[in-house]
C-alpha cells in the first residue's frame, strides 16, 4: 500500500500542474518528518520508493524551492540513517535501553538495503545537475 502511495508521488512530481506538484511535495514533506521511522520499519522497497519520489523531486521544473527541499530531504534521510534511525534499530534502541549498545551503522543486510538507494539516488541527481550544467 505504501509502496503505491509514493509512487503516486513520484508521478505527481512531474505533472505539468504546477499546483499539483506543490501540493504533492508539501505532503511528502509533512510524511517525512512525521513518519520516517515508518517508512523505513515497512519494506525496503518502501524506503526504495520513498527515495525514488525525493528524485523525482529534485527535478522539478516550477519551482527551484521544491528542488532544493527534495535535495535537503534526502540529506535527511542520510541523517538519520547514521544515526540509527530506522525501523529495525528503533525496536532495538527500545528494547535495550539498559545495554551497550553497537554502532547506530553497521555492515548488516538491513542497513545497506537502506543505505543503497538513497547513494544510488544522490548520485543520480548529481550526475543530472552536472550533465544540465554542461550543457
Amino acid at each position: 500500500m505504501t509502496n503505491a502511495l509514493f509512487q503516486v508521488f513520484t508521478t505527481a512530481a512531474t505533472d505539468d500542474h504546477k499546483s499539483i506538484v506543490l501540493l504533492a511535495f508539501e505532503t511528502i514533506e509533512k510524511v517525512v518528518r512525521e513518519y520516517f521511522p515508518y517508512i523505513t520499519e515497512t519494506e525496503t522497497t518502501t524506503f526504495t520508493d520513498y527515495v525514488n519520489c525525493l528524485i523525482a523531486f529534485t527535478n522539478s521544473r516550477f519551482n527551484q524551492d521544491v528542488s532544493l527541499n527534495a535535495i535537503a530531504f534526502l540529506r535527511f534521510c542520510a541523517l538519520k540513517l547514521a544515526e540509527g534511525e530506522h525501523g529495525a534499530a528503533e525496536r532495538n534502541k527500545a528494547k535495550d535501553k539498559s545495554l551497550k549498545s553497537d554502532p547506530p551503522f553497521t555492515d548488516k543486510d538491513d542497513h545497506l538495503y537502506f543505505w543503497f538507494p538513497l547513494l544510488v539516488g544522490e548520485l543520480i541527481t548529481i550526475s543530472l545537475v552536472h550533465f544540465l550544467v554542461s550543457l
